[in-house]
């Protein structure tokens, strides 16, 4: 299976958590990757998600853009459960959030 976890609020709540949620989804053969709407621009720091390259099979910054539709247009990625705080992220650009 593939698995799709969000960072801002999901993983960041509790890091100690995540990080032995990711290697028992991994002891099992699960690909595991971290989904942010964040931006991966020259000059953004994302330098708190560093210690998350150890553990994460792969990041993915959507730039504020739906996350299924970054995962699947751009990366040609399905996950197969996403793990997220705020769900209307992985349906909606910023622009488009509901509400």
């Amino acid at each position: 299976m593939l698995i799709a976890i969000d960072y801002d609020g999901t993983i960041s709540a509790d890091i100690e958590t995540f990080k032995e949620v990711i290697r028992v989804f991994q002891l099992f053969g699960h690909e595991v990757i971290c989904v942010t709407y964040r931006s991966n621009e020259a000059g953004r720091d994302n330098s708190d998600m560093d210690w998350l390259k150890d553990f994460i099979d792969n990041i993915y910054f959507t730039d504020r853009v739906a996350k299924k539709k970054h995962l699947s247009e751009d990366c040609h990625l399905i996950p197969d459960i996403w793990i997220e705080d705020y769900p209307e992220n992985i349906l909606f650009d910023l622009e488009d959030l509901p509400g």
